[in-house]
This record gives C-alpha cells, structure tokens and sequence, in this order.
C-alpha cells in the first residue's frame, strides 16, 4: 500500500481529525452563520456557499470535547461527499480552529481511538492512525453529515 494525502483539520485547541485530499473543497475565513433554533449542539447553524445552504457542524462536540471555535467560526471547511458512486456530490461544512494542513498519510496499523461516546464511536469513525504523536481520527463524511438527532 502507498503513502496517502490528506488534510489533516484542527476540530479544537486539542483535536484534530483528518479527511481525504479529494473531500476538502473550500475554505472560508469568517464565513456569514445563520443560526437554526431547535437543533442538536453539534449543528445548530448553516452557511450560504455558492446558492447552497450547508450544514456547519462542529465536530469537537461530536468527539466529546469542548468546541473551542466560538459561535462564529474564524475558519470553515467545505467538504464534499457522495451518497453512493452514482449520485451528484453532496456538500457541508466543518468549523475548524486553524487552517487546515496537507500531510502525507503512511501505510501501517489502525490505532485506537481516543475515547469516544458510544453513539459516535459506533457511528462515525472508519479509523484513527497517529500522526506526530498524536490520534488522528478519519470519519465517514456522508455519516458525519447524516447523523440522526443525537444527545451529547
């Protein structure tokens, strides 16, 4: 197997996860939120990018931890996904606590990941590797941005 690319996302002060090269599609510096009543912490606004209303999660409460990005989120990451092979791309957005950074992934073991709640750690996670030290979790965008109403 061969070394991957990757951008690895800064969720919070202290998390980090990465996704495919291929998902990340936009970053946005300040982007505009509009808030959305009687909706899960984890995603309670949205953006406008291009004519498209995205869902902006915030995936340091979805792992457990303090979301440290404010309410409005100096950095956003657009991300794209697929339902199944066939179907038109999907899009949503990330809030991230940097500027997201290009690594290069080596093949090795699957490591185990940080602790999780159960609803999420049997939900989202397709694995977790370490990179300079630390647990990097790679979760499934199209169940990230599917994700039933969940309590945290």
């Amino acid at each position: 197997m061969e070394a991957v690319r990757a951008w690895l996302l800064k969720i919070s002060s202290t998390d980090q996860l990465a996704i495919g090269e291929h998902e990340l599609v936009e970053i946005l510096a300040h982007p505009q939120t509009h808030h959305i009543p009687k909706t899960p912490a984890h995603c309670r606004q949205v953006i406008i990018w291009r004519g498209l209303f995205l869902p902006l999660l915030r995936p340091a409460l979805l792992t457990g931890r303090n979301d440290d990005t404010g309410e409005q989120p100096v950095f956003t990451a657009v991300i794209a996904f697929q339902e199944n092979p066939d179907t038109p791309l999907k899009y949503g957005a990330l809030t991230l606590a940097e500027v997201p950074v290009s690594i290069q992934v080596e093949p090795g073991p699957a490591i185990e990941p940080p602790a999780l709640s159960n609803t999420i750690r049997n939900e989202l996670p397709l694995s977790c590797f370490r990179y300079d030290g630390s647990a990097i979790l790679v979760f499934d965008m199209k169940k990230l941005f599917n994700l039933p109403p969940i309590r945290l």
